[in-house]
């Protein structure tokens, strides 16, 4: 055999032993892919991940209910130059909040404001001056704090009572509403309960005061005598406080409370720490002053109450 025959003879040998390996080689990665997929397998049915059923969702909508205190809309007031339409009735960060209609009919620019407003019977001061031009419309909202709304114990908003005061561009009233009661969902099946707890200060049957706490630890000003106040008599009056001393010290305290006829209130008289830095007083033992009340049409006062002395 020549040399050329034996080259091409160990070239062919070399080829299949190549070929023949490679096949083997194939062959023992697909059975280890199919032993790994397999072992895999294994795993995944030993430990089922489970899967929660998603929850229906329903597709009906349930019917509306009327929101506690809320209220239908109604026109309040309507006069030659102005209406004034009640909304809705709901909540805001300072409180409950009225929402109204102001139209101005009118050939002149008008500002309304609220006055003698109570909410289930305690007198409030909400926050409502409406600017209206000539001939347009503003939408806006009687504010009530809910600092006073829960002072009064007041958990549901049964009726709101006010009058709306018309004035124009110079701030000169031109007309006033008479009391109005805007009566909520709450009306016929809410009572309101008024707690007069505390030492009666006075009660004559026509008035009565009662002190009810004192703040002069951490109040904002520097002492608060907080009141239940309440105006049994035909009159809408306003109570002052008169010869106010502290610890024998005349003191000047802010108080003066307007109380409609057969309206209740909760008031402070407030002592500012300014007064007290200046008399030396650092703890309150004793006080003493006198009521005057003052009949709000006429601006005479109708009683004035004995002196009336507290000590703790």
């Amino acid at each position: 055999m020549d040399k050329f025959s034996i080259e091409l003879k160990k070239f062919c040998t070399i080829l299949i032993i190549s070929l023949t390996l490679t096949a083997c080689g194939a062959s023992s990665q697909t059975q280890t892919a199919s032993a790994t997929a397999g072992s895999s397998t294994a795993v995944t049915a030993v430990s089922p991940t489970s899967t929660p059923e998603p929850t229906p969702v329903p597709t009906s909508t349930p019917e509306p209910t009327p929101e506690p205190g809320g209220i239908t809309e109604q026109v309040l007031y309507q006069s030659g130059n102005v209406t004034i339409t009640a909304k809705s009735l709901g909540d805001s960060i300072l409180g409950p909040e009225l929402a109204v209609l102001v139209e101005n009919t009118s050939d002149k620019d008008l500002t309304v404001q609220i006055t003698d407003c109570s909410v289930n019977d305690f007198m409030m001061a909400p926050l409502f001056s409406c600017n209206v031009a000539a001939g347009k419309e503003s939408h806006d909202t009687v504010d009530f704090s809910s600092t006073d709304i829960n002072q009064a114990n007041i958990q549901k908003i049964k009726d709101i009572q006010f009058v709306f005061i018309i004035m124009d561009s110079s701030y000169s009233v031109i007309e006033n509403s008479d009391l109005i009661t805007l009566n909520t969902y709450e009306g016929d099946t809410f009572q309101q309960t008024y707690d007069d707890s505390g030492q009666t200060l006075l009660d004559n049957g026509d008035y009565k005061i009662v002190m009810q706490k004192i703040n002069d630890k951490d109040s904002f000003w520097g002492a608060d005598i907080y009141l239940y106040i309440e105006n049994n008599s035909d009159k809408n009056i306003t109570f002052q406080a008169n010869d106010f001393s502290v610890n024998g010290l005349m003191i000047s305290p802010m108080f003066s409370c307007d109380v409609d006829a057969h309206k209740k209130a909760i008031d402070s008289v407030t002592i500012l720490q300014s007064e007290l830095d200046d008399n030396g007083i650092t703890e309150i033992t004793d006080f003493e002053l006198s009521f005057e009340v003052i009949d709000f049409s006429t601006s005479e006062a109708v009683y004035t109450s004995d002196t009336i002395k507290v000590t703790f």
